[in-house]
């Protein structure tokens, strides 16, 4: 005689008992888990970037409102305002670097340094400040390069090439956010030549936000797409 199904997912056994089975699966308890941290760190980041640079922006306006628009575009945000947004991103990505696997600290801080590089040179090629103001861009560099390399797959290479997840689709939330990251980041930067005098204007404050929102889009984006194509792998094999 055959064991029976209930609706309630238990077993019943020849025996008369009821045995039940795991309601998730490990793999659906990791993808779960990968989902709700995804949305985790994107709202702390969004939020993070409202409390630290969005509202101060705002009591600025009032500040500034008897200026030119032209002056007011050509002042920085503060350093120190720069520099506590950035730190909390990159205290938390070493901290998770640390907890999750120490021997690859060096290598992951190594990498950190050359995307750091790399971003700040971009800044270049897009007509940005790397002379004047070059404190706010290369502190606006260490963040860009700390949302991507909160991407990165575990290699013990210094090829950033081989460690950012451009085409990986076994991680498509990490691929999504790589990539809108840095597409938004650049277009972004238009408004720093802009002269209309907003707020969003100064610099490093078009990377900051381009980055920040990126990296967010990049995160649903992310998660539709494996659930995407997760419903449709299902659907061959039904």
């Amino acid at each position: 005689m055959a064991n029976t199904t209930s609706t309630t997912g238990a077993v019943t056994s020849v025996t008369g008992k009821k045995k039940f089975e795991p309601i998730y699966t490990e793999e659906k308890a990791m993808r779960l888990i990968r989902t709700y941290t995804a949305i985790v760190s994107m709202s702390l980041l969004i939020g993070w970037n409202q409390l630290m640079i969005l509202h101060p922006l705002e009591e600025s306006t009032k500040e500034m409102k008897h200026m030119d628009p032209s002056e007011i575009s050509a002042i920085p945000l503060p350093l120190l305002q720069v520099s506590s947004f950035v730190m909390f991103p990159v205290v938390v990505l070493l901290g998770y670097w640390t907890v999750n696997d120490s021997s690859t600290l060096i290598w992951n801080m190594l990498n950190l340094v050359k995307m750091t590089g790399y971003v700040y040179a971009l800044f270049a090629l897009s007509g940005n400040y790397l002379v004047q103001n070059w404190e706010h861009s290369l502190v606006a560099a260490l963040y860009v390069a700390t949302l991507l390399a909160s991407t990165a797959k575990e290699v013990g290479t210094s090829d950033i090439f081989k460690v950012l997840p451009f085409y990986d689709m076994d991680d498509v939330i990490s691929t999504c956010r790589l990539n809108t990251t840095l597409l938004c980041t650049i277009p972004f930067q238009i408004l720093s030549v802009l002269d209309h005098g907003m707020q969003i204007q100064r610099w490093p404050v078009p990377v900051l936000l381009g980055s920040t929102y990126g990296y967010a889009f990049g995160t649903l984006l992310g998660i539709l797409t494996s659930y995407i194509n997760r419903r449709r792998n299902e659907n061959k094999f039904h």
